[in-house]
C-alpha cells in the first residue's frame, strides 16, 4: 500500500531543529483535518513539535500522545520512535525528568530495533543524563554499551 504523499519528514526534522516556526505551523495547517490515520498522525506530531517550540509543555504532551496512538496503530514504528522522543521533550520542558528519561529510553530502543544506531545513541543518552541513578538511565546505558560494541 502506497502512503499519500505530503511533506517529507525529514524536511519537517530539519524545520524543526533549525528553529523555523513558520515552516512547522504551514506544515502542521495542510495537515490539519486530514483523513487517513498516517496523515492524522503526521498532524499530531506537527501540532506537539509546535507546541514545544511555543513551550506548551502540556498542549505538546497532549498532541504527541495522540501521534503516539496513531503511529502504533498504523505500525509506523520509526515514526513512533520520533514521536516518543517529542514526547520525552515535552515532559522534560514541564519539569519531569522521570517520565522524559523513560520516554527517551523506549524512543531509544525502538530507534535501535528499526537500525537508527545514531538517533538511539543520541536518546539514550539523554535517558541516561536525566535519570543516572535510576533503573531506566542505568538500562539506557546498557544499550548505549551494546551499541557501541556493534551488537
Amino acid at each position: 500500500m502506497r502512503r499519500p504523499r505530503h511533506a517529507p519528514r525529514s524536511c519537517v526534522a530539519s524545520s524543526d531543529e533549525r528553529g523555523n516556526d513558520r515552516g512547522l505551523t504551514t506544515a502542521a495547517d495542510k495537515l490539519r483535518g486530514a483523513g487517513t490515520p498516517p496523515l492524522q498522525a503526521d498532524a499530531a506530531e506537527l501540532a506537539a513539535r509546535v507546541a514545544l517550540r511555543r513551550g506548551d509543555s502540556a498542549r505538546a504532551l497532549q498532541e504527541a500522545t495522540r501521534a503516539e496512538a496513531l503511529r502504533r496503530d498504523t505500525i509506523d514504528y520509526r515514526g513512533l520512535a520520533r514521536v516518543l522522543a517529542v514526547q520525552g521533550e515535552a515532559a522534560m520542558q514541564g519539569g519531569d525528568r522521570k517520565s522524559a528519561a523513560d520516554l527517551f529510553w523506549r524512543a531509544g530502543r525502538s530507534a535501535a530495533a528499526q537500525g537508527d544506531t545514531k538517533i538511539a545513541r543520541q536518546w539514550l543518552r539523554q535517558a541516561a543524563n536525566l535519570a543516572p541513578d535510576q533503573p531506566v538511565g542505568k538500562a539506557a546505558k546498557d544499550l548505549l554499551a551494546k551499541l557501541d560494541r556493534g551488537e
